[in-house]
């Protein structure tokens, strides 16, 4: 009895002895700051209590360069916001680099934030000389580490603000995109079923939010931010999903308003206040000015007016025709039976008219007209450059013209294509390489393999795609000729136009024309951070003769890169724009090596001067960078469960005594399921990373 005696004496020592911040508040999801304008700056936090969840004041506090404290106040943390904070800070001077933090206040003391940094745009009517951005979009926790976004912290020490143009997190499950056995992260993933409620939606931010390389990033810069589909449903539309099941999952458009209030809740977007008559819900079109150098446009086109993308062949173009071929018993596409030869051609010009129909939109009649608005607006006040983030790829990209590019490179590579395209295709048998180095197929790298029937079928489809021009893919602007048509009007008064995009999970760069084929803006579209592209579902091609298939399909194409994963980084004068394609070597570890892929410039022409001259290819720049990264100082640093580290040792040890000394202390039950699955992802996101 005298053991037990002095045990439990022990336990509550020890309890006494930690520092309150130790064990009742964390801020384990990091800080952030996004939406910058030139005098104000949104800031976001997320408290997470040790104990019962309860309404928390928090105090935020700005600092500028020499550590002076020029703004600071109080926030309340409640249940209704999920615990999280935001707050507007206004009266910032133009063009000037913050610090800022929070911390918990209460009567025992609080804890303290990780430490942020953002920079204020510049005053909308100052000359601006220069202005530096990354550019990202497709982060699935499953599919792999976030490297990029810690190869982007690494090499952009002083970049204006980041972009995110959506899929920032997805709301499958952990059996579906990835699979269970194909994830890079099988665990760790909540809720552990699709997110379709409110509560589930904010556990999916919860998840995706305790990412050290996210947290980093998200410290280090400003954030502007848009949605694309599967921060509510793959391939959503606006009174519906592809992946939305109202029998099973109840009304689309509740489903939606949780997944938008959640997305507002955890990003630090500025919203209004749920409820509340300023409540911009999917009103989330904007305009960011930097000065005279740059108007950048950020567009929605998911949730307020889009058509179903999926009407034909539920949006699996190559899966239609490959049933074409095998209902006709195709085995060699180069020589077609005649019907099954004139079905095809009646199916491009199908697809053709399908997608020039009038009444297939992306954009609002109001998005439309704030669009010619503003842009017009910006001209006029001579502002150099017309920039437009927005989701999806807007140039028409057909399906990759795999023979044509076999014609076009030399000799000693034409033979290995063609013998890839002949294997691909099953004309010599079931058996050809696999090319794909993602990392679920990594087995099978550079081995042969045996193609199914269905990845015969598959790998016809893409080849007479190729040869008939059809685009790979219609749920992008591809799919919605007119609309695009109707924003080329709208964007008509723009000086020098840039189109910025996401959701491919690839790499193109284009020139895109008018329907007179003028030249009138340069895209960038960014591949993925995490998600699978092209190579998984076409490896049994090489990724050099992908991108080559590609260049030679589409004329406008100026790079393709189909296998890896990465961002893009601006770097804009008024002379220039110039995007570098930035990649990292894997995703299966977070130790990597991240290089410059390709650099494309673009010039500006002056007020009245007709555009000559498109984008330009030139050679990648060296920056290779990366390497491994150390643990818990690491985590440390990016002040990912920096408090969880303080109270780990009080935390087992009390744990320890308590099994030995039961009933002598007892532990108050926490009610909230929610806060017990934060705390479980924190402790296995972190022995994962130690294992690595």
């Amino acid at each position: 009895m005298r053991l037990l005696w002095w045990a439990a004496v022990l336990v509550l020592v020890t309890a006494a002895s930690q520092p309150a911040e130790a064990f009742k508040y964390d801020f384990l999801h990091g800080v952030a700051s996004g939406d910058p304008l030139s005098d104000s700056i949104v800031l976001w936090t997320r408290i997470t209590h040790r104990f019962e969840p309860e309404t928390t004041k928090v105090r935020w506090v700005v600092l500028d360069r020499t550590g002076a404290e020029v703004a600071s106040s109080t926030a309340l943390a409640t249940a209704s916001s999920d615990f999280t904070i935001k707050v507007i800070v206004d009266g910032l001077l133009p063009a000037t680099e913050y610090t800022y933090f929070f911390e918990a206040v209460d009567g025992d003391g609080g804890s303290r934030s990780p430490t942020g940094n953002f920079r204020t745009l510049p005053d909308p009517s100052a000359h601006v000389e220069r202005a530096k951005f990354a550019v990202f979009s497709c982060s699935n926790w499953g599919f792999g580490h976030f490297n990029a976004y810690d190869a982007a912290t690494r090499m952009l020490n002083h970049i204006d603000f980041w972009i995110h143009l959506g899929d920032y997190y997805y709301e499958y499950g952990p059996e579906t995109y990835p699979s269970r056995a194909q994830a890079v992260r099988p665990r760790g993933l909540e809720p552990d079923h699709e997110a379709v409620s409110l509560e589930d939606y904010r556990l999916r931010h919860a998840t995706y939010r305790l990412d050290p390389d996210l947290q980093r990033l998200s410290a280090s810069a400003a954030l502007v931010a848009i949605w694309d589909d599967h921060e509510l449903a793959d391939n959503q539309y606006s009174t519906g999903a592809h992946n939305h099941d109202p029998e099973t999952e109840g009304s689309f458009f509740e489903r939606r308003t949780s997944a938008l209030r959640a997305y507002h809740e955890w990003l630090p977007t500025r919203s209004g206040k749920i409820g509340d008559e300023d409540y911009v819900g999917d009103r989330y079109f904007r305009e960011l000015k930097i000065g005279n150098l740059a108007s950048m446009f950020v567009l929605e086109t998911r949730m307020l007016n889009r058509t179903n993308p999926d009407e034909v062949d539920g949006g699996d173009l190559m899966g239609g025709t490959a049933s074409m071929l095998a209902a006709a018993a195709v085995e060699d596409v180069r020589n077609l039976p005649e019907e099954v030869e004139k079905s095809l051609f009646e199916r491009r010009d199908f697809l053709e008219g399908y997608r020039r129909r009038e009444n297939k939109t992306l954009l609002s009649w109001e998005e439309l007209r704030w669009i010619e608005r503003q842009t017009r607006t910006s001209a006029e006040s001579l502002v150099t450059w017309q920039l437009f983030a927005q989701q999806i790829v807007m140039a028409d990209i057909a399906f990759a013209d795999l023979d044509r590019a076999a014609d076009l490179v030399d000799a000693s590579r034409a033979a290995g294509w063609r013998e890839q395209i002949d294997n691909a295709t099953c004309l010599n048998g079931a058996r050809a390489v696999s090319f794909s180095p993602a990392p679920f197929m990594k087995e099978n790298f550079m081995k042969e393999v045996d193609l199914s029937a269905r990845d015969c079928l598959s790998m016809r489809a893409g080849w007479l795609h190729g040869k008939l021009k059809i685009p790979y893919n219609l749920d992008m602007w591809a799919g919605y000729l007119a609309e695009r048509e109707r924003f080329y009007d709208a964007t008509a008064r723009a000086r020098n136009m840039v189109v910025y995009s996401g959701d491919s999970h690839n790499s193109w760069a284009s020139n895109l024309r008018d329907k007179d084929g003028n030249i009138i803006a340069a895209e960038v579209a960014g591949t993925s951070v995490s998600s699978a592209g092209i190579e998984t579902f076409v490896p049994f091609l090489s990724a050099d003769l992908m991108s080559a298939g590609f260049l030679a399909a589409n004329p406008d194409l100026l790079y393709a890169n189909t296998e890896k994963r990465g961002f893009f980084v601006v770097d804009l004068t008024h002379e220039t724009h110039r995007a570098t394609y930035v990649s990292v070597d894997q995703v299966e570890t977070r130790d990597y090596k991240a290089f410059c892929e390709a650099r494309l410039e673009y010039d500006s022409v002056g007020v009245g001067q007709r555009r000559e001259k498109g984008m330009r290819l030139l050679s990648g720049e060296h920056c290779d960078f990366g390497g491994p990264r150390e643990g818990p100082a690491d985590r440390k640093e990016a002040g990912v469960g920096s408090q969880y580290w303080v109270a780990a040792p009080f935390v087992i040890t009390s744990a320890i005594l308590i099994m030995l000394v039961p009933g002598l202390v007892l532990w108050k039950r926490r009610s909230a399921r929610k806060r017990e699955r934060y705390i479980a992802m924190m402790e296995m996101s972190l022995e994962e990373q130690q294992e690595l």
